[in-house]
């Protein structure tokens, strides 16, 4: 699904420049003879369309390294823990190891 979702952005925002690179290649041969607000409009909503894939797009890339870094920060906390037990146990078996010189000597 995210593929998907993703793909549909890359989509949109492709189309979007390209309305806008079709729109002003048709306007520079004269084609396109339009009224003031339509001239700008349909260039323009091909901008913000772009505009809009293209913060969507870097919204998802930031979520994803976000998500990267809370897994990693869980991971850390979970392997301090871990080496904090382990140095527990080295402690307690440093201790016992001094019982048992003793008894010995």
């Amino acid at each position: 699904m995210e593929i998907n979702k993703h793909l549909v952005w890359h989509i949109l925002f492709h189309v979007g420049m390209g309305i806008v690179v079709l729109w002003l290649i048709l306007k520079s041969f004269g084609i396109i003879k339009t009224p003031f607000w339509l001239e700008y409009g349909l260039p323009g909503a091909g901008v913000v369309l772009g505009i809009f894939a293209l913060y969507y797009n870097l919204i998802q890339d930031i979520h994803k390294i976000s998500t990267g870094l809370l897994v990693l920060t869980t991971r850390f906390d979970h392997l301090e823990n871990t080496v904090h037990q382990v140095g527990g146990k080295v402690d307690r078996l440093e201790d016992d190891m001094r019982i048992v010189k003793i008894k010995l000597n």
